[in-house]
Parts: C-alpha cells; structure tokens; sequence
C-alpha cells in the first residue's frame, strides 16, 4: 500500500545519503592522507585539512545517529514502529561494519564509537524473544542482527575494541548456550556467532592470544569450548548438529592454523562454505547499501 511505498522511498533515500557520506568521506582521504603536503601550497593544505575534517564529522554524526536509533528502548514486541526503525539502523551499522574500509573508520571513531557501539549492540542482543507469540520475528530479528554486528565487529577491529569484544561476548554467545531460560532464536543466533568466528583462523587465534593468555583478561576460548559441550547434550536433534559443526569449525581452523606455519602459500582460513550453518547476511558488504537493508 501507499504505506509501504512510503518506506521503500524513504529506505532509498537513507541509503542514497549514507553511501554519497561515506564516497565523499572516501575519496576526499578523511581516513587516509591522501595529500602531499610538501607539493601543496598554504591555501590549497588548509581547504584540504579542512574538508578532511567536515567529512570525517558528517561520517562520526551518521554513525552516532545510527548507533542512537538502534539503542532506543521500548516494547519492540507491540511497537512495530520501533521494531523496524532499530532493525534498520542496526542492520545498517552492520553492512557499514562488514564493508572494504570498515577496520579504518571503525580505529578511527574508536574513541567517539566504542560506547556507544556497544550499548546498541548490547541492547538488541539482551531483547527477550516472546515465544509463540506474532512478534517473535521481529524481536529475533534484532537479536540476530546484533550478534551478526558483533561478529563484525570482532573480525574486523578486535584491537581497537578489545575491552568491548571482552566484555560483550558473554552476552552474545555464552550466556543463550547456557542459559535454559534463552528461546530457540536467541541460541541460533548465538551458534551462528560462534560459527562465524570459529570459522576464521585468524580471528581464532587472536582470541585465544589476546584474551585467554592474557592474564587480566577473560578466558573467551576456553569458555566458548565448555558452552558448546555443554550445549550439545541439548536433545534437539538439529541445535546438536549446529552445536557440532561449531566445535567441527574450532578444530579445522587449529588445523589450518597448524598447517599455515608449515606452508607460507596457506592463507590460513577454514573453509566456511563446507556447513550450511552459515548464514547468507554475513555475506559482507560490498561497499554500497542496499534500500531494502532491514
């Protein structure tokens, strides 16, 4: 109807204006030093410094706004208003977070984004999921965009983010594997997480480095190991499996990892389409948003 016209056009037009921030922001170096300052005149430096800065703001204030929809409270399960704004919000820091220059503007914000970022992150993925209820869909959805933004997250700036990748995995895989109180979505959701992540050599082993040898930081690997066994005496037949597949992924990434120092020509990467777990959002993002992104 002329309803969701109105959405179609507006998703449009939202887009049009993230991606022209983004290309703007991109090709005038606000995140690169694109400029040689030693063949530019005075005045041409300062137009230039001072367009870097305008861009990088107009970059910082659509993140921030995102990051504030997203983190808005209410009942998402009867307010389908607040349902798809957050959703959409959300599922946009999420393509921005998987995109070719995500690692630069997320090290680059880190400072202005990591509360932020996290706080709406952290409440979408503490949303309870009615059970059986017409608004389950919707509420998973958020809950399953959280932790696919999370996952993000994680692969793409763990460095910059450590004390938040720390302090958010609990709440993203840990707690919906053991916990007997989290509704089915929350636990898919959270498989998915661990799948994704384990599915990674690299980001593998940087856990594991970063977290369970620090000694001030949390055992995020070791953890994430006794949940899934935990969470594998589960009797439905299907978590079972993804929970398997999950601890299948763990093992061929040390195994990649292994063979990585034997052979130079590895790129040390498991091989994610082998488990039809997968899920088809974490595709990434090509460097361009889609309208229809929620």
């Amino acid at each position: 109807g002329d309803d969701e016209a109105s959405r179609s056009v507006a998703k449009t037009a939202l887009t049009q204006i993230i991606n022209a921030t983004f290309k703007r922001a991109f090709d005038a170096g606000s995140f690169d030093d694109a400029y040689d300052s030693a063949t530019a005149s005075a005045t041409t430096t300062t137009m230039m410094t001072t367009d870097k800065e305008q861009n990088a703001d107009d970059v910082l204030m659509l993140l921030l706004t995102l990051c504030k929809i997203a983190a808005r409270e209410g009942a998402v399960d009867v307010d389908a208003y607040l349902a798809h704004s957050k959703a959409l919000a959300l599922d946009i820091l999420r393509q921005l977070m998987d995109g070719p220059r995500a690692a630069t503007w997320l090290e680059y914000f880190q400072v202005q984004l990591r509360q932020p970022l996290s706080l709406a992150l952290m409440r979408n993925a503490l949303l309870q999921v009615p059970r059986g209820a017409e608004a389950e869909a919707s509420v998973g959805i958020l809950v399953s965009i959280a932790r696919m933004a999370y996952g993000s997250l994680s692969t793409r700036a763990r460095g910059a983010y450590k004390q938040q990748v720390a302090a958010l995995y609990p709440i993203m895989a840990l707690h919906p594997l053991q916990s007997d109180d989290a509704s089915t979505a929350m636990r898919v959701a959270a498989l998915r997480l661990v799948r994704r992540l384990a599915s990674d050599s690299q980001a593998l082993v940087d856990i594991f480095v970063n977290y369970d040898c620090d000694l001030h930081a949390a055992n995020l690997y070791e953890r994430t190991a006794m949940a899934l066994a935990g969470a594998a005496r589960v009797s439905d037949v299907l978590e079972r499996d993804a929970v398997l597949t999950c601890l299948f992924s763990i093992l061929r990434s040390l195994q990649s990892w292994h063979a990585r120092g034997n052979d130079d020509g590895s790129d040390g990467s498991a091989d994610a389409s082998s488990s039809e777990f997968v899920d088809a959002a974490n595709d990434g993002f090509d460097g361009e948003l889609m309208p229809a992104v929620s």
